[in-house]
Order: structure tokens, then sequence, then C-alpha cells
């Protein structure tokens, strides 16, 4: 089975058992405050679209479209499962499927080069993380822009469970996106302290997480407690500090060279 099956499979896997449970983490709302700040900042009046490459079941393509709108709004995935849960429940948004074979990946769901593409959480689940930065930079409109979020830090059980290969540091994603051909990579480690108790509180649960986030679960009155605290403090946490676990990287597409012949 190549990589890309694999990762294929797992996220099907995750959103038929999790999808639900993984929406209410306080920290998501916080990575998705951040991102539509990025987007609107590297917005233009020219701007035809963004695309959200690794979308899930869409709740930040759905996030941005409050302030932005849907017209420009694309979302792409490979797990079969995200795109339809994407599909049942944001209707009015665009999704399509990041299809795989022997040459790699490719979407007939986009139709011309972006000019923001987000990856948000998805460099972490995959072994080759270039493949799908090789993609995106295919899809990526000349001096485009790309946000990137991934986690930094340790790795809980719960982080294990749903695939993370890797968590990254300031130092390795810049060196990542620099030789996937991106420039001017600036890196944000943000989060502190925030993230870090939410991540500390799932490390410390290990394997009980599973259950406190499964979709069958209904939240008991100490959990929505403990989403409620973790909401407030994420409200005060830094959008930048060297303790930060959570990782936004905003970086450009290489811009053409005029070469006289």
């Amino acid at each position: 089975m190549s990589e890309n099956q694999r990762a294929q499979d797992e996220w099907d896997r995750i959103w038929m058992q999790f999808h639900q449970g993984l929406a209410r983490n306080p920290g998501r709302l916080y990575r998705h405050q951040i991102i539509k700040q990025l987007v609107i900042s590297n917005s233009t009046d020219e701007s035809k679209l963004i695309v959200d490459m690794g979308c899930g079941t869409g709740e930040l393509l759905s996030y941005l479209a409050r302030d932005i709108g849907t017209q420009n709004l694309l979302g792409l995935d490979i797990s079969k499962v995200g795109i339809l849960k994407a599909q049942e429940k944001f209707p009015n948004l665009n999704f399509g499927l990041i299809e795989i074979n022997e040459f790699g990946l490719h979407s007939t769901s986009i139709q011309s080069r972006a000019d923001i593409i987000i990856c948000s959480e998805v460099l972490e689940h995959l072994e080759q993380p270039e493949l799908i930065l090789n993609f995106i930079s295919n899809n990526l409109a000349p001096s485009g822009t790309l946000i990137v979020t991934v986690p930094g830090g340790p790795m809980s059980f719960l982080e294990e469970y749903i695939g993370h290969h890797r968590h990254y540091t300031k130092e390795s994603l810049t060196e990542l996106l620099e030789d996937s051909g991106f420039q001017r990579v600036e890196i944000q480690r943000a989060g502190f302290p925030g993230i870090n108790l939410i991540r500390l509180v799932s490390i410390l649960r290990a394997s009980r997480i599973l259950n406190d986030i499964s979709d069958s679960q209904k939240d008991s009155i100490l959990l929505k407690l403990g989403f409620r605290i973790a909401e407030l403090i994420l409200k005060c946490s830094l959008k930048d500090s060297k303790l930060g676990w959570q990782l936004i990287a905003v970086c450009y597409q290489m811009e053409p060279t005029n070469l006289d012949i």
C-alpha cells in the first residue's frame, strides 16, 4: 500500500470515529481565528480562490465563510468520508476530493491556481509531507500565499492514535517549507499557555482520552467545564512565544523569474 493510500485510509478511519469529538476541541477554534486573520491580511481585491487543503469535515471553511463569503472558497481532502460529512453539514460550500494514483495527487475540483492555500494540521500525518507540498505548489498561483499549521511540543497518546508521525519545531518546519520551494517563511509559535495545557491534559488522560472525544460519548459536566476553562485561557494565550506548541507558518510561492533569451 502506498503512502498516499495509507493516509487516505487513516483519515477515513479518523472521521468515521471522531469527527464530532475532534470538532469540540477549543484549540481548533483558536487556530481558526489565527488563520482567518492571516487570510484576511493576505487577501487582495484580485484574490479569486482560497483553498483549504486537507479540509476534513469543513469546519474551518465554514468559519472563514462567515466573513469572506462562500464564492471564492474550496475545500479539498483525500478522505471520501471527510468530504461526504462536509457536504452534508455545509451544503452551501464547495468541496472536492483529492485523488491518488501512481503519479501522486491530483484533483479535478480545482480549476485554477489558488491565491491562498491553507494546509492546517495535515503535514504531521504524512510520512512524506513533501508530496502534498508539491501538490500545493502546483496549484498555487505565482507569488501566492501558503498558510500552514502544525503541532509542536510533545506528542500525546491521542495524537499517536490518530496518526501523527512527527511534531515540528520552528527550525524543522522552516527547512521543510524552504526545501519544498517556498520563500519568505515566517513562523509563529502560538498557543502558550492554552494549547500547552490542553496537550498536557491529553497526555495525562492517555488512552482514556479516546472515550472523552468519542462521537457516541456525551460531554460530562467536568468535560464541559474543562472546555470552558480552556477557551478562557486561549483568549489570553500568546500569538508568538518560544514556549508555544502551535506552529503557524506563512510563506509564498516562488515568484517567476523573467529570463532574457
